[in-house]
């Protein structure tokens, strides 16, 4: 039985977070996070998104974005597979990368927004 789609709406906004795999570092230096802005600036160029709010850590990345012309999922399949191209050449790395798909939530008017803006911005 194959994966379930991803529900997208191109109005709404998705909190998407993105966790290594065990809790594993995805980012092991600041070289890395640029990376991954090097990537969502090749997929923006793509696939015209918007991201109001973001925050890298170590272990995982969140984004709140909307993709209002293509479904989230292609957006996050070419950023996840071309930082992941990354990661396993420069570190050498095989195995999974990522601990599953990721997980996003929809946000579907301002109130419902607070919340993972508020989360996103504010992390330790």
């Amino acid at each position: 039985m194959g994966r379930q789609h991803r529900y997208w709406h191109p109005g709404f906004f998705f909190h998407v977070t993105m966790r290594g795999n065990n809790r594993q570092p995805i980012f092991k230096e600041p070289r890395d996070m640029a990376e991954l802005f090097r990537v969502l600036s090749y997929a923006y160029d793509l696939y015209r998104f918007e991201i109001v709010a973001y925050c890298m850590m170590t272990n995982h990345y969140h984004l709140v974005i909307r993709s209002p012309n293509v479904p989230l999922s292609k957006v996050m399949m070419i950023v996840n597979k071309r930082y992941t191209d990354y990661y396993r050449r420069k570190y050498r790395f095989s195995g999974q990368l990522y601990e599953k798909r990721y997980y996003s939530e929809v946000i579907v008017n301002c109130v419902s927004a607070r919340h993972p803006i508020f989360y996103v911005h504010y992390r330790k």
